[in-house]
């Protein structure tokens, strides 16, 4: 009893902060904590219903609220039909570009989706941070946005016979340490002690020139994804992106 009034009274927070920052959502939201859920949470549409799960953990976090605001921030964006959002579109795209590129195994198409994912979360935390920004919440104190984004950086490359999942894996991380370093610029976020770029070029380190270069492309990419987009544009980006990411899984072995 005591987490669903938690849960509620978070719901009731952040449905506040959003439309006090002027994104009203149209739909109704209902939020389901999964005890055994591996990551924070995620959000999907149902039937004019907003459907947020949240882990368990999210609970005793002290940031359920700000996971709940990103969560909504998504669901507005599909609400209003951003190109980001656009799941015929994507699905559209990605289903060609794993076609024609014969990605086959479980790992490759759940990277491919994952490195959507981070341009999805980067449109969806353009919302959250004004949300925060507007309601002035101290959970957003520049410490603690750079030790949350901190926790995103894996320093250590991946080991493997298998050249070719480890060109996978060790692309997928550069791209999870990218997010991380690009939402922090993106949204002019202080990197407290310089820990967040210490730590990704620890990771770096353990690759040539060329690799820090195609990390200088993504988080160019990144920082300057541009909030009016048509769909047509997006597509065109979104494209690049995926096989840009595909070079760089062969350059990662």
């Amino acid at each position: 009893m005591k987490s669903q009034k938690r849960v509620q009274e978070a719901v009731t927070r952040a449905l506040q902060m959003m439309g006090d920052a002027g994104f009203h959502l149209k739909n109704s939201v209902e939020v389901v904590v999964d005890e055994n859920l591996p990551f924070m949470g995620y959000s999907t549409a149902r039937r004019e219903k907003n459907l947020i799960v949240i882990a368990g953990m999210a609970l005793n976090s002290g940031m359920v609220e700000g996971l709940l605001v990103h969560e909504m921030s998504h669901a507005y964006r599909t609400e209003t039909n951003h190109p980001s959002h656009n799941h015929t579109l994507l699905d559209d795209v990605l289903g060609v570009f794993i076609a024609n590129h014969g990605i086959e195994k479980d790992y490759q198409v759940e990277i491919v989706q994952r490195i959507v994912n981070h341009v999805q979360d980067l449109y969806a935390d353009d919302i959250t941070f004004r949300v925060f920004e507007k309601s002035k919440d101290p959970l957003v104190s520049p410490d603690r946005m750079s030790d949350f984004f901190l926790d995103w950086i894996r320093t250590s490359p991946v080991r493997s016979a298998d050249k070719v999942k480890k060109g996978w894996m060790n692309a997928s991380i550069m791209l999870n340490n990218c997010f991380a370093v690009s939402n922090l610029e993106r949204h002019r976020i202080r990197d407290v002690g310089n820990k967040v770029t210490v730590a990704n070029q620890k990771f770096l380190r353990a690759f040539g020139h060329e690799v820090s270069e195609e990390f200088a492309y993504f988080k160019n990419f990144m920082v300057n994804l541009k909030e009016e987009v048509t769909d047509s544009e997006f597509r065109e980006q979104i494209s690049e992106y995926a096989h840009r990411f595909l070079e760089l899984t062969a350059k990662m072995t």
